[in-house]
């Protein structure tokens, strides 16, 4: 990720030939503007290393069971990780796919979402439905 919009991206002095090309949206998408926009894609990567931070039990040491593609669909990658020193579990849905991917969620009824970029959970279907690229992270209490 760029600096800022500087030429180079702020890697490097204006005059220098740098080593690597600089993406062609750089002026758009730097750290500059996105550190302080709570709703930019740099605010959510600092969320998401946070809660690594803090369950790091579960998500650093805890084991890891993928889910098979019968329960999230072809496009959906599911995984659960479960730290069995205190029983703490959590779900994750990423969909790699750019339409919106629909995945059933009854096994995680009275799980929270801890972390999610607009995923949104129909209670009467029992399901997710995650936007184009769209994850979310399911924790039990």
């Amino acid at each position: 990720m760029q600096w800022d919009s500087s030429p180079n991206g702020g890697f490097t002095d204006a005059s220098a030939k740098p080593w690597m090309t600089i993406n062609k949206d750089y002026t758009d998408w730097n750290v500059a503007s996105q550190i302080d926009d709570p709703e930019s894609i740099m605010a959510y990567w600092k969320q998401m290393i946070g809660l690594r931070k803090e369950y790091s039990d579960l998500f650093v040491y805890g084991s890891y069971t993928s889910m098979d593609e019968s329960e999230t669909g072809e496009m959906v990658v599911g995984y659960e990780r479960t730290w069995s020193q205190t029983g703490q579990k959590a779900a994750v849905l990423l969909n790699f796919s750019d339409q919106i991917q629909t995945v059933p969620v009854e096994k995680y009824e009275g799980f929270s979402i801890l972390i999610s970029n607009d995923g949104r959970i129909d209670p009467a279907k029992n399901q997710v439905e995650l936007q184009p690229y769209g994850a979310v992270v399911f924790l039990n209490a």
